[in-house]
């Protein structure tokens, strides 16, 4: 009884263990360009617009503004969202998916 007990236990717990440990984030990467001083984040906007319309579940944060672009970051769980589709999202408001920084 006791080792069925102790089984079901640890059966238990490495359950539990496997989800968090499937569960990595990754980041795509983007840019686009900044809209003139005085519309400064329309862009962005847009982009962000576009992903709560879609209702994925992801983080957007905008890592960088530089000579007419900003860059930014989504970060999300693949397992929740295909990268194919957060992809698609943010081409279709305009951005550009680059490649990650070196230091990232």
């Amino acid at each position: 009884m006791k080792r069925s007990v102790l089984m079901l236990v640890l059966m238990l717990l490495v359950g539990c263990a496997v989800p968090s440990a499937t569960a990595a984030k990754v980041s795509l990467w983007g840019e686009i360009p900044r809209d003139c001083a005085c519309r400064d984040g329309e862009s962005m906007a847009r982009v962000s617009s576009d992903l709560q319309e879609a209702q994925v579940p992801v983080e957007l944060r905008i890592e960088n503004i530089h000579e007419g672009w900003q860059v930014f970051s989504v970060t999300f769980d693949p397992a929740q969202v295909p990268a194919d589709r957060v992809r698609q999202i943010l081409e279709g408001s305009g951005a550009q998916v680059i490649p990650a920084p070196a230091s990232q």
